[in-house]
């Protein structure tokens, strides 16, 4: 089927919408794929975002008032960092026409199966994890959206045997969803509530990943989680779950065995917890959940234990740089969100010093003390929210705390501690010095290394 033929049958679109221009708001990749494959699909594209540099086979409408914007579009693809909330949404709205993501741009397009993967924390390794274990079967995975790559931009080139393994944000799920053959939300945890407003909306908001799915599809649940419990029934697809702590219908932790019962009363041993090289029990959880996945794929036993074996977890997510005086260094960028920090701290063994600070996404850290592992003896604090962070400590905190003006001397004192181990585990976004966490991350690793040269 022609593409443009079929965004306009799958978007809901007449052949006249189609003729008309579509509008990307927002550049970046995700805007930059988007107006890709609009192109591609023989649509004319205008672009709206200030100090973009817009190619100049599509219109640039940056700076012009929403009449000259809008009156001609009426589809429009926003880049997900964009909010729903954005004048130019309410303007679109008004004139009816259809707004969506990349995401559903992707969406519209792919012949593929679709995995769907969401939560506050791990969504990048068990995509990998899933990608990973699905490519050991023989399956033509690709993992894409959120975890760094658009679906838009190899969305119409997956052949319909294979399979599109997507991260979803809760920035792409203001949107809307996908129809996924399986959907899974790993855990929903307070974050990002300087754009979702409450942590009931920012819940609310990840409950619409399972919206497009019917009964024959499976959605994918951590039992261990009250928040996801909740959702799982709610939703109109086939519910499974994960647990480290009890049985269930799906994958679930047996001592040192990974098992898995597909009606909740039969069961099968997969694989030992031997042959899970990731660090700590957050990581337990990821690759439980991504043995329900692909047990509900269809995929073997001993592929899923190659898997699991062989699978390396992506940078910057607890990753080991090395010892350096004694004092082994952890690179945990990733930490996003409070509870990435909690969990990368119990993985610890041994006394911490945690260097924790960054974007200030309004999130409270009240409960942040209180639920550090007593191994945690200091607490380095940089970055914009360094202040929130120690406001909120309590008086008879028993770690010592610190605050410095930049990352290298948050290094240098972070070794001079001499902890058995230094953990750079921020606890929020980094957009207050860095462009993302990758950034961040490497900016760390740089600092490690320049001072222990």
């Amino acid at each position: 089927m022609e593409t443009k033929t079929k965004l306009a049958q799958r978007l809901g679109l007449s052949e006249k919408d189609t003729d008309g221009y579509a509008l990307v708001v927002g550049w970046g990749a995700s805007g930059e794929s988007a107006a890709k494959l609009l192109r591609a699909a023989g649509m004319k594209v205008a672009v709206y975002d200030d100090g973009a540099q817009i190619p100049d086979w599509a219109e640039n409408r940056s700076g012009m008032a929403y009449p000259a914007v809008t009156d001609d579009v009426s589809l429009a693809v926003f880049n997900p960092a964009v909010p729903l909330s954005h004048p130019l949404a309410a303007a679109l709205a008004a004139r009816g026409a259809k707004i969506i993501t990349e995401l559903q741009l992707g969406d519209a397009v792919c012949d593929a199966a679709k995995i769907t993967v969401s939560g506050t924390n791990g969504k990048t390794t068990t995509v990998s994890l899933i990608e990973h274990i699905l490519k050991e079967d023989g399956v033509r995975a690709v993992a894409l959206g959120n975890i760094g790559k658009p679906f838009s931009s190899e969305a119409a080139e997956i052949p319909e045997y294979g399979v599109a393994v997507l991260e979803v944000s809760s920035f792409m799920l203001e949107y809307g969803t996908v129809d996924a053959d399986i959907a899974v939300l790993l855990n929903v945890t307070p974050d990002h509530l300087e754009r979702h407003g409450s942590f009931a909306e920012y819940a609310r908001i990840k409950a619409k990943l399972f919206d497009a799915q019917s009964p024959s599809e499976y959605a994918v649940f951590n039992a261990d989680d009250a928040i996801t419990r909740a959702i799982s029934g709610k939703v109109k697809a086939r519910p499974y779950f994960f647990s480290a702590e009890n049985k269930c219908r799906g994958a679930f932790l047996r001592g040192t065995d990974l098992m898995f019962s597909d009606d909740g009363t039969s069961e099968e041993r997969v694989c030992g917890l031997d042959s899970v090289k990731l660090v700590g029990a957050h990581n337990v959880a990821n690759c439980l959940a991504a043995v329900a996945v692909c047990k509900l794929y269809g995929v073997g036993n001993e592929a899923i234990k190659r898997g699991l074996e062989s699978f390396n977890a992506p940078k910057y997510r607890l990753e080991y740089l090395g010892t350096y005086g004694g004092t082994a260094v952890f690179n945990d960028s990733k930490a996003t969100n409070i509870d990435g920090t909690l969990q990368a701290c119990a993985a610890m063994k041994g006394s911490t010093a945690l260097i924790v600070g960054g974007y200030d996404k309004k999130l409270s850290y009240c409960g942040f003390f209180s639920r550090l592992p007593s191994g945690v003896k200091y607490i380095i604090c940089c970055g914009d929210n360094s202040e929130r962070i120690i406001e909120c400590a309590p008086d008879n905190f028993s770690a010592e705390i610190f605050r410095t003006a930049t990352l290298e001397r948050a290094v240098m004192l972070g070794l001079s501690l001499h902890a058995d181990n230094l953990l750079f585990s921020p606890s929020t976004s980094s957009y207050d010095r860095y462009r993302n966490f990758e950034e961040r991350g490497r900016h760390f690793e740089q600092a490690v290394k320049t001072f222990c040269a």
